[in-house]
């Protein structure tokens, strides 16, 4: 199996030669690149950037079916995982003279033993999601955001945290009645009426329906029209979790306004490039700005038809994480299944480069990453 990367700057990517040995060869454009010969292509997306002959060459080999892996050499963690998935990396093979391979420790992801969570970082960030509109895709962006982090949280046993009440839209997405294989789903509003009801403070119950290294504490199918209920956002602190990623509508968000910067460090705030969109969406993004919180602007569905520049004039500024549009059969596939839409390979290959980049200005807005 041969392996070549398009890149200007091989030398940062020689570690991937230390995984895969002689089958690494670096092209510095497609002019140098044999097609034919490349099982599996990973382009650097810087070079994509400056090359737009190299991005419709990556384009058009990913349409084809064929492994592409679009990575910058920085983003190790992740590039490690896509080889690995590929087949390419031993499992007793180490990177950079770090165990890339270490697993979950079972007492954090199984909640056996509570007690014995010594290698528990202390480190934690609540991240809140909101979709400026119904279209925007808040709900998938939290589940790509998940699932990444999950993955790069395998080596220190972090526990990442989705937290959703009133919404059910990740219990219906993922299937998660199904999912814990004997164990009930716990939905957090009952959880949060037990607790207030008993005053539970057992650690084992702040560890709702683990699953995979995530713990979804969301709504679950059978709602007792308990909605629009106040403080809320206040459950954020008894919910474990080293990343909590706060899901919430702007009508929720609105009732909590005034909490927010008490319980939230930052917010990640998604919206769609459709013009119809985003006239209607100064409103919430003006509530949005008054909560005092660094913003984090993600764009979704883009696709070559969006103006930039509109979308920047509309938000107010240029520093914006754009996410690609992502094939709708795809999404089926993982409802479907029940699985997060980030384990289905074309829509990691295609959305990683971007989750990983809003991971990037978390960890810069937070100060520090795991």
């Amino acid at each position: 199996m041969v392996i070549k990367i398009l890149t200007d700057r091989p030398e940062k990517y020689a570690f991937v030669g230390l995984l895969s040995g002689d089958r690494v060869e670096s092209c510095s454009s497609t002019m140098d690149l044999a097609d034919e010969e490349a099982d599996i292509l990973i382009a650097d997306p810087d070079l994509m950037e400056k090359d737009s002959t190299a991005a419709a060459y990556i384009r058009r080999r990913n349409s084809s079916g064929r492994i592409s892996i679009i990575s910058s050499p920085e983003r190790k963690k992740s590039l490690f995982r896509e080889l690995k998935a590929a087949g390419l990396v031993n499992p007793e093979e180490k990177s950079n003279g770090k165990d890339h391979t270490a697993e979950k420790d079972p007492e954090l992801y199984q909640g056996e033993d509570p007690a014995g969570m010594g290698r528990r970082p202390s480190f934690r960030r609540r991240i809140g999601v909101i979709g400026l509109s119904e279209m925007a895709s808040a709900g998938f962006v939290t589940m790509l955001l998940a699932e990444e982090l999950a993955s790069q949280s395998v080596e220190d046993g972090s526990l990442v945290t989705v937290f959703s009440p009133e919404n059910d839209y990740f219990y219906q997405a993922l299937k998660l009645g199904r999912s814990f294989e004997g164990r009930e789903f716990r939905d957090i509003e009952e959880v949060m009426e037990e607790r207030s009801e008993y005053g539970s403070e057992r650690y084992e119950d702040r560890l709702i329906n683990l699953s995979d290294g995530i713990s979804w504490a969301t709504g679950g199918s059978q709602k007792k029209g308990k909605s629009s209920t106040d403080g809320w956002l206040s459950m954020i602190d008894w919910i474990e979790g080293n990343h909590v990623i706060c899901c919430c509508s702007p009508d929720q968000f609105r009732r909590e306004l005034r909490h927010a910067d008490q319980y939230l460090d930052v917010l990640l705030v998604i919206a769609d490039p459709f013009p119809s969109s985003l006239e209607k969406e100064s409103v919430c993004l003006e509530m949005v700005r008054s909560s005092g919180l660094p913003v984090v602007y993600v764009v979704s569905h883009m696709n070559d038809f969006v103006k930039k520049e509109m979308i920047q004039a509309c938000l107010g500024t240029d520093e914006i994480i754009y996410l690609p549009s992502v094939d709708p059969a795809a999404v089926c596939e993982a409802e479907y299944s029940g699985l997060n839409p980030y384990r289905i390979d074309r829509i990691r290959r295609l959305t990683m480069p971007s989750v990983c980049g809003m991971i990037e200005k978390l960890d810069q807005i937070t100060g520090r990453s795991l």
